[in-house]
């Protein structure tokens, strides 16, 4: 993996053309360092878009858990919509059992239906940011189907 860039609460590699940005949880930073911090990963993952390093992006937030403020939800929609108007795959890896699981559940269903994926399970987020084949299930189905089918 060749490292992107860090954050105040997350990193970002590339690793076989696929940018791999970890999201972290950090107690200590407020709410306003957090939406900061959401605000920045949405400046390097529009870049990403358009920088030739990456075809595909997975977001993976099962160090941060929780549920997210308006804003951070409001910056990871941002990013699902870049990379779908893009037709490049972008996956959100979550815990599925973590309140966040909804919320980007939501993101991903309105705002990157056709090239989007949440899932709990790495290897798949991996497989799908890199070469963007529309997995067996998508999330509208997991939204009608129950989201413990994740990764199964």
């Amino acid at each position: 993996m060749t490292p992107y860039v860090e954050g105040e609460n997350f990193a970002i590699e590339i690793n076989r053309r696929v940018a791999i940005a970890r999201v972290y949880r950090r107690p200590e930073l407020g709410p306003a360092a957090l939406e900061d911090a959401a605000r920045a990963l949405l400046a390097h993952a529009q870049t990403l878009v358009v920088e030739p390093i990456a075809d595909g992006m997975v977001i993976d937030l099962r160090r941060a858990p929780g549920a997210v403020s308006e804003a951070v939800a409001t910056a990871y929609a941002t990013i699902a919509r870049s990379w779908e108007a893009s037709a490049q795959p972008i996956a959100f890896l979550i815990d599925k059992e973590s309140m966040q699981a909804l919320q980007i559940m939501r993101v991903v269903s309105e705002h990157a239906h056709r090239f989007g994926l949440v899932t709990s399970d790495r290897d798949e987020a991996h497989a799908f940011a890199g070469n963007g084949s529309v997995p067996s299930h998508s999330t509208r189905r997991l939204l009608w189907n129950g989201f413990g089918s994740v990764g199964s």
